[in-house]
């Protein structure tokens, strides 16, 4: 017991899997760990266990924890979403619209930062949000996938005057807009709105927004046009609960529903690549 503690290992769990040598992977939250380890990676506990980080801390105390259990020698990697970057200021990663040279820019070691900007973003499965949505009404008929990605989409481009604004507020350090505020408006209202009440009567702040938005849209650019892959690259920078609430919302679902879409995503083996091929390196 004593060079556990002289080495700074702490809690039991610590010391059962230095013993066992079974690879942690720290994630931000108890809602992400519950994906993980009861839907998305449930075959794999047996190799590898996932772990949280106090709620208040986030994706801060991920790389802590990771840095301080690897000083320690223990096999821990993490995950964090891609909003660490703009938390670091990371400007230049943050909007980096390749996801190669984005993975091969890494900030951190043995930590993965998501493509998607957070966890919720992956439960934006147009296929699975319909199947659950059926279900809802009735049972009635599904859509097909392009109209339902249509319609995803227009929820997705009234979030881009959200994301810039919060951007240019972290830029000053000013608090962010909350993932409500669109509630069911469009593009033009919502960016109406945030001069209006967010930003008025400071021009700086203005100018410097209308400047960060040809960022945000270039995530969504697709030079075929495919309503798909502009869908993909919108959710690598828009947050990624305010259009799950958006979706939520405009349908009338009052009850949670992410795990719903977890499970289904898992069963349809659309669970995403990178996330997939992050845990088996930490498991190898």
């Amino acid at each position: 017991m004593a060079s556990f503690k002289a080495s700074g290992v702490k809690s039991s769990n610590d010391i059962l899997r230095r013993q066992r040598n079974k690879p942690v992977i720290y994630l931000e939250g108890e809602s992400d760990k519950i994906i993980f380890e009861n839907f998305w990676f449930v075959h794999l506990l047996e190799k590898i266990a996932f772990a949280t980080v106090p709620v208040t801390q986030g994706c801060s105390a991920v790389v802590s924890k990771v840095g301080t259990d690897r000083g320690n020698g223990m096999n821990s990697f993490g995950i964090v979403d891609r909003d660490k970057l703009m938390a670091d200021d990371n400007w230049v990663l943050l909007r980096e619209l390749d996801d190669a040279k984005f993975e091969a820019g890494r900030p951190y070691q043995h930590i993965k930062i998501t493509r998607r900007w957070e966890l919720e973003s992956y439960l934006v499965d147009p296929e699975v949000f319909e199947q659950y949505l059926s279900t809802f009404e009735g049972g009635r008929k599904l859509r097909s996938k392009s109209e339902v990605e249509t319609e995803i989409l227009i929820h997705a481009d009234a979030l881009v005057p959200l994301a810039a604004v919060n951007q240019t507020l972290h830029k000053h350090r000013i608090k962010a807009v909350g993932d409500g505020f669109t509630r069911l408006e469009d593009r033009g209202t919502v960016d109406s709105r945030i001069r209006e009440e967010k930003l008025v009567g400071q021009p700086h702040l203005i100018e410097e927004y209308q400047a960060i938005l040809p960022s945000i849209d270039a995530f969504g650019v697709s030079h075929d046009n495919h309503v798909s892959k502009k869908l993909d690259g919108l959710l690598r920078i828009l947050n990624g609960k305010a259009l799950l609430a958006r979706l939520a919302l405009a349908s009338k679902i009052k009850d949670p529903f992410e795990y719903f879409l977890a499970k289904e995503i898992k069963q349809a083996d659309r669970v995403a690549p990178e996330l997939v091929e992050f845990v088996n390196q930490c498991i190898a």
